[in-house]
């Protein structure tokens, strides 16, 4: 709960300080837009902590109703109701959510001062330089809100069954639910248990042979194409939960062979074990598996997202010959902006620039707005805005059709005072289709625009072209774009570019591949810090198995001490502990990389590129490339889970738990009373039986 909200908060401190970076109002508007996803992620992320630790939660207090069905059948007994009870096990929840929610809000800002010292290490200049590190209010409600949540419904099933305790349960001997149940109902469970594993077999076999034949991501549009996403991920994840106890089973029982003969009864021991109590091993497991997938799902999601969806728009302009000239360095990174002002070029550079280049070249200026109607995806995201009298070559790497054309666009400029070239996302935000006119609130009034071009615009960014710039305020560009023509000595226009810029004071002149290799780096650095907070699930998911293996330890006390007193050693015992929570941590790390790839793929098949115009996205391609950052990552989870695990459950037989503290031979309870102790001498129990 802590890592979760901790995270949640985290996020915050690392967009607040890069945001921060950018201090003028138009440095902070292409700020927000450059970098404005990095907290709507970091925030996903602790989100996803969050869920994981839900299942620790409900795993606890599910073993702990469990264990505590005769206090509450007492409770009852004398009185208690049963939403008492209910009411009882949901304030210890909030006791718990309350103090990792705590520990989660002071921890989180210096996880996010660490993240940020992180990003200066290995994002060299890119990263050198950083804001004020401040934490909004808003952030500390949702990260209170989410973990106290997430605690209170992981324990509302526990809580629910306890409060069905009849009284009658104080007067029963411990017992599991087990061996009280009857023949009939063990079949009927037997029989359950069969169908709900074929219906998951099924439906996993039907989900993957629909995305293998029909990608939906081929015709699906806005909004559907979130909606199915999302629907198809559930099932995904639906087919695996629902399969995941006889996978625990099967599993026993495909390692019982194998181990038994590497570690002879103590490696049968360990198959069986796993086995015997399916519930807690179940949940565990999915622990694992669901810090796994976030590993290798996120990979997956952060590709398909910069290299698939964004990825075209940065490729388009790799191979243009085009000069910019702006007030920032792009070598220097998000650190240029704090030595800026502001973005506006000089007033007149764009006449000197063209009095100077002549036919050589054509300078367009390029300048942007906020309006609400063209945002794309993210609040505040900026439009470029164009007066209606400039052209410009090589028109392409700007926008991108998939529904209109140039010419036809160029000839609903001329008889509306405003037109758009827009993505279909926003398209479909605004329910318009091409040639449709609507009101944009510009920051001077309402303008109506017409929908001129439906497709992927630079850095998707609206594109607005209107006679009259005004009701806009765009102010002075931010840059000027230099088009050579064809066959111009580049050498010499760079040349006669930079004398007129030499007399403007600190401007900097580049090739357009310059920022684009600079945007293409930060997400690059950008990704391996996701990476980094990702492994926080595997602390999470190793608390499941230190949990789990503490509940084990105490259910099976007079089971470990009987092996003692038939001569099992104090390291076969523990050998026997930790090689469970190690099988526990390579079948959840099995599942987390197999379910996590399977995200990755799934994202392209049911989202595509139609919502970001990008019809012709080759599916498949892009599959292969999310699935490449998911496999590396998931297979480094696969081989550290189960080492993690056992180390995790060493330390649980090491400690307060050990075999040595609590289960020596001498502390076996006869069996058929509970009523007799057997007093073991140190002779007789130093002296292992022989083999039969």
């Amino acid at each position: 709960v802590a890592l979760g909200a901790a995270l949640i908060v985290a996020a915050d401190v690392i967009s607040g300080a890069i945001l921060d970076v950018f201090s003028s109002p138009d440095l902070h508007t292409v700020g927000a837009g450059l970098f404005g996803q990095l907290k709507p992620i970091l925030t996903l992320l602790g989100g996803a902590v969050a869920a994981a630790a839900g299942f620790l939660v409900f795993n606890a207090f599910l073993m702990a109703v469990t264990q505590r069905r005769r206090e509450f059948g007492a409770l009852r007994a004398v009185g208690m109701t049963r939403r008492q009870v209910l009411r009882l096990v949901l304030f210890e929840a909030l006791l718990v959510g309350g103090a990792g929610t705590l520990a989660g809000l002071l921890s989180g800002p210096l996880l996010g001062q660490g993240a940020l010292r992180v990003l200066k290490a290995v994002g060299g200049p890119l990263f050198s330089a950083f804001g004020a590190q401040t934490i909004s209010p808003w952030a500390v409600l949702l990260a209170a809100g989410v973990s106290l949540g997430v605690a209170l419904l992981a324990a509302l099933i526990p809580a629910w069954q306890a409060a069905r305790v009849a009284p009658v349960e104080a007067l029963r001997e411990s017992e599991s639910a087990s061996q009280r149940m009857s023949e009939s109902a063990k079949r009927s469970r037997f029989t359950f248990h069969a169908l709900r594993a074929i219906g998951a077999i099924v439906l996993l076999i039907v989900l993957v042979a629909w995305l293998t034949l029909s990608p939906p991501g081929r015709w699906v549009q806005p909004p559907l194409d979130v909606l199915l996403t999302g629907g198809t991920l559930a099932l995904w994840l639906l087919g695996w939960a629902l399969l995941l106890p006889d996978l625990v089973g099967a599993t026993a029982r495909a390692a019982r062979g194998p181990l038994t003969r590497l570690w002879g009864a103590t490696g049968r021991l360990i198959a069986d074990n796993l086995a015997r109590g399916r519930l807690r091993v179940t949940l565990t497991v999915a622990t694992l598996a669901l810090g796994l997938l976030l590993i290798a799902g996120m990979s997956g999601f952060i590709a398909f997202m910069f290299d698939g969806l964004f990825g075209p728009t940065f490729q388009r302009t790799l191979d243009q010959e085009i000069f910019m000239v702006t007030t920032m360095d792009p070598l220097q990174g998000v650190a240029g902006f704090a030595e800026m002002e502001s973005l506006a070029l000089p007033a007149g550079l764009v006449d000197d620039l063209r009095a100077a280049l002549g036919d050589r070249a054509q300078v367009i200026p390029w300048r942007y707005t906020l309006v609400p109607e063209l945002e794309f995806l993210l609040e505040d995201y900026f439009s470029f805005v164009f007066p209606h009298q400039e052209t410009w070559q090589n028109r392409a790497w700007v926008f991108r059709f998939t529904e209109g054309d140039w010419e036809q666009a160029h000839r609903w400029s001329e008889e509306s005072p405003c037109v758009v070239l827009i993505a279909p996302l926003v398209a479909h935000n605004n329910a318009v289709a091409l040639g449709d006119t609507f009101i944009v609130h510009a920051p001077g009034g309402e303008v109506p625009c017409r929908v001129a071009g439906i497709g992927q615009p630079y850095v998707n960014s609206s594109i607005i072209i209107a006679h009259d710039l005004t009701p806009f305020a765009p102010g002075e560009p931010f840059a000027a774009v230099i088009a050579p023509a064809p066959d111009v000595n580049r050498d010499a226009l760079l040349a006669n570019v930079q004398a007129v810029t030499a007399a403007c004071g600190a401007l900097h002149t580049f090739e357009l591949n310059a920022m684009t290799d600079m945007i293409l780096e930060v997400m690059a650095t950008l990704d391996d810090t996701f990476n980094a907070f990702l492994l926080l699930a595997i602390a999470a998911a190793a608390l499941g198995v230190v949990n789990t293996t503490m509940m084990s330890i105490t259910e099976r006390a007079r089971e470990l001490a009987l092996l003692r007193s038939l001569g099992a050693t104090r390291r076969q015992v523990q050998a026997l502990v930790v090689g469970e929570a190690a099988l526990m941590g390579a079948l959840g790390g099995a599942l987390g990389l197999v379910i996590g790839i399977g995200i990755a793929v799934i994202l392209p098949l049911a989202y595509g590129g139609n919502g970001f115009g990008l019809p012709d996205l080759d599916l498949w391609r892009a599959a292969a490339y999310a699935a490449q950052p998911a496999l590396l990552n998931g297979l480094v989870g696969l081989l550290a889970a189960p080492i993690i695990c056992a180390g995790a459950a060493f330390l649980v037989v090491r400690g307060p738990y050990s075999v040595k503290a609590r289960h020596a031979p001498r502390t076996m309870e006869y069996a058929p009373g509970n009523t007799k102790h057997v007093s073991l001498s140190k002779t007789c129990a130093s002296t292992p039986p022989a083999r039969s």
